[in-house]
């Protein structure tokens, strides 16, 4: 009596639904896709977002707090441009998932609908913030967490862009209009110069000076903070703590250069007039103390990169056992 042949198994796999990766394409082919993928998306916000960012070009041309404004989409348009080989990489290994679009979409578009809704600046800038968290969005929808990860910084340093000085204005510079004549006021006089101050009025013998809203130093902040950032970013070889460190850094260096700025204008203006103090000085001595911070930013980035301690590679070398000696 013959036995049943067992049942034949079948050996087509069986297709998963989870952790599937994409198939492996061309690099040649997957860049210019996905750069065109990422064009379509940028033209589609562009049509969204139209309205606001015809406001945020008016901010940037009449504000002179936000002056660098126009440059940091080229920056986060390069930035991006170097990661381009690592985005198509994790693109191409890009997990399937569903088609329900990311939490960060959904907050993006609420807050750009809350935006037409209410007609206020504040609000208005809460629009130009949600246009990066819903490109972050759609970059995690469509691409996956690591690839969404790899565009956070450059999408997100645009808001640093983003025109806020009307309340600030109004909230900081007259505190930093204070510091910046009392400081200079306790700095000369430790330098022996004979100088009063009545709240931002600066009195010598010879010159008066007033500490303005546009020698508050608020400017020079800004500026100085938003390219900390960058450089902490760029750096190599610097610790978390240390990029952090390095973003505030900006903050106590500008109103630094500032005072020192101010310093300069009452002791030319005291020493040879308010001519030379109010000419040439007052209009370019802030640029050139603004040149001083920021090599100064570079010069700690630079330090805290060469001092931070280089991990040695774990040594793979197994010491062999000793060999017990025989009775």
């Amino acid at each position: 009596m013959q036995s049943a042949a067992p049942p034949l198994k079948s050996t087509s796999p069986v297709p998963a639904t989870e952790g599937v990766v994409r198939p492996d394409f061309d690099a040649r082919n997957e860049i210019p896709l996905l750069l065109a993928g990422s064009l379509a998306i940028l033209a589609a916000c562009a049509w969204l977002y139209t309205p606001i960012l015809g406001w945020l070009w008016q901010g940037w041309q009449g504000d002179e707090y936000y002056a660098h404004g126009p440059f940091l989409p080229f920056v986060s348009a390069f930035l991006i441009w170097q990661k381009r080989a690592r985005l198509a990489e994790l693109w191409r290994q890009r997990p399937v998932q569903g088609v329900a679009p990311s939490g960060l979409v959904v907050a993006a578009l609420v807050m750009q609908l809350l935006g037409t809704l209410v007609d206020m600046n504040i609000v208005r800038a809460l629009q130009v913030f949600s246009i990066a968290i819903l490109l972050l969005g759609l970059a995690r929808t469509l691409g996956g967490r690591s690839f969404e990860r790899e565009l956070r910084f450059p999408l997100l340093i645009l808001w640093l862009a983003v025109p806020l000085s009307g309340p600030m204005v109004e909230t900081l510079t007259v505190p930093l209009q204070n510091y910046a004549a009392s400081w200079s006021a306790m700095f000369l006089g430790l330098l022996g110069m004979q100088i009063d101050r009545v709240g931002v009025n600066l009195y010598t013998p010879l010159y008066h000076f007033v500490v303005a809203v546009p020698c508050s130093g608020l400017k020079t902040g800004i500026t100085l903070f938003t390219m900390g950032v960058l450089i902490a970013h760029i750096l190599p070889d610097l610790s978390q703590a240390q990029r952090v460190f390095l973003c505030f850094l900006s903050i106590p260096l500008a109103l630094l250069a500032n005072t020192l700025r101010v310093m300069a204008i009452v002791t030319i203006g005291n020493e040879f007039g308010t001519e030379a103090a109010e000419g040439f000085l007052h209009s370019w001595s802030g640029l050139f103390m603004f040149v001083i911070a920021l090599g100064s930013l570079l010069c700690v980035g630079t330090y805290f990169g060469k001092t931070r301690p280089v991990k040695k590679p774990a040594s793979t070398h197994k010491l062999k056992p000793r060999q017990g000696v025989a009775a």
